[in-house]
């Protein structure tokens, strides 16, 4: 199940707009990293419901209370156009638990550095 592993990490589109959701099972909190500030109140209400039905589904004996958590010292972008970019990059700091140290102005080499694993099958 899901409960067997530390964190699922995931995009989320709204609206034309990327953000990052974590479920962080070793820290028991939904977490919503945001390029635009965003607080994602009402994802959180839709990510409780699922990880109490999977719960359900699963007859699980888990009986946790879980924690709604949005980091305020991320990186922010500063157009409209970088959304996807920055959820690729909160992603990859969340998978090697390292903070996210990185501002508008590495967004161009992010870009290049994800295209060029794309292209060439192979993580930099």
């Amino acid at each position: 199940t899901i409960f067997d592993l530390e964190k699922v990490i995931f995009p989320i589109n709204i609206k034309d707009h990327w953000i990052c959701g974590c479920i962080n099972i070793k820290k028991k909190r939904i977490e919503f990293h945001c390029s635009m500030g965003s607080d994602c109140g009402d994802l959180y209400v839709i990510l409780k419901r699922y990880i109490e039905d999977e719960i359900k589904h699963k007859q699980l004996s888990i009986n946790e209370t879980w924690s709604y958590h949005v980091p305020t010292d991320v990186p922010l972008q500063d157009n409209n156009l970088d959304c996807g970019v920055f959820t690729c990059m909160f992603m990859y700091c969340l998978c090697n638990d390292i903070t996210t140290d990185f501002a508008q102005g590495d967004i161009a080499n992010f870009r290049l550095k994800i295209a060029y694993e794309i292209i060439t099958n192979k993580l930099v």
